[in-house]
């Protein structure tokens, strides 16, 4: 009598190392899928005026010190109905600046920030238009056309009006 050796599978052939190599597989292109849309959908940059460490987000304090220096405040009015910026200044002595700049800045998408250019309408008081609504958070930094100073602070809306102080969002709600 002649014996048979039983046939041995091929190892690629085997149900365990299908399965492992399939997991193997999974994995990779999972992996390459989640840096395709991270590069895809990448967070904008953050301004200069703010920087982050971790995943906060902070403002700069270069500026704020000369509106602190110059005891410069601002009330920023936004009317919910036409859109109107209003931005009275409070400072120490008066001075008149030809035109302020609002950034309102969206904390991920640069496509919904918005710059407010603000024109003199009497004394302290400028005004400008929004360009859309505003919804969430938002990144507040308010300067004059010189640079000289800057007020910064971080709000959520829909809100109606906002105080900002040289000491950020530790001043005055």
């Amino acid at each position: 009598m002649s014996e048979q050796k039983p046939t041995q599978e091929v190892w690629y052939k085997s149900p365990w190392a299908l399965m492992i190599w399939g997991l193997l597989l999974i994995c990779v292109v999972g992996n390459l899928v989640t840096i395709a849309i991270l590069a895809k959908h990448t967070p904008d940059e953050v301004n200069h005026a703010w920087y982050r460490k971790g995943i906060k987000t902070y403002h700069s304090k270069v500026n704020g010190q000369q509106a602190l220096a110059a005891k410069i405040n601002a009330l920023v009015t936004i009317d919910k109905v036409t859109g109107d910026v209003i931005v009275t200044l409070g400072q120490a002595k008066s001075v008149h600046y030809k035109k302020l700049t609002l950034l309102l800045e969206h904390p991920i998408h640069a496509k919904y920030d918005q710059l407010i250019t603000l024109h003199p309408v009497n004394g302290e008081r400028y005004q400008g238009e929004l360009q859309a609504r505003l919804k969430g958070k938002r990144y507040l930094l308010l300067k004059p056309g010189n640079n000289a100073w800057q007020l910064a602070k971080t709000v959520f809306f829909p809100k109606a009006s906002i105080r900002l102080s040289p000491q950020g969002d530790k001043g005055a709600a």
